[in-house]
């Protein structure tokens, strides 16, 4: 089986998951990349864990381009 881009196997045999944050929201999140451990040996297990703190992250990106961020807010000099 195929392992995604976005999981490493560490040396004790667990996954974990990384994903680049991007450029825009680097100053916002305060993070180039995000690393978590899933805590997990089994691929397919840690397939479904990845799949899921994805969708979470690309929510949350979606939400944080929504809102004005304090120095691109109008009015503020």
């Amino acid at each position: 089986m195929r392992i995604p881009h976005n999981l490493v196997r560490a040396a004790s045999g667990n996954f974990s998951f990384r994903q680049r944050v991007l450029g825009d929201l680097h100053a916002v999140v305060g993070l180039r990349r995000i690393k978590r451990a899933l805590n997990t040996p089994d691929t397919s297990c840690a397939r479904m864990r990845a799949t899921v703190l994805a969708s979470s992250y690309a929510q949350a990106y979606g939400l944080l381009r929504e809102r004005p961020h304090p120095a691109t807010s109008p009015g503020i000099e």
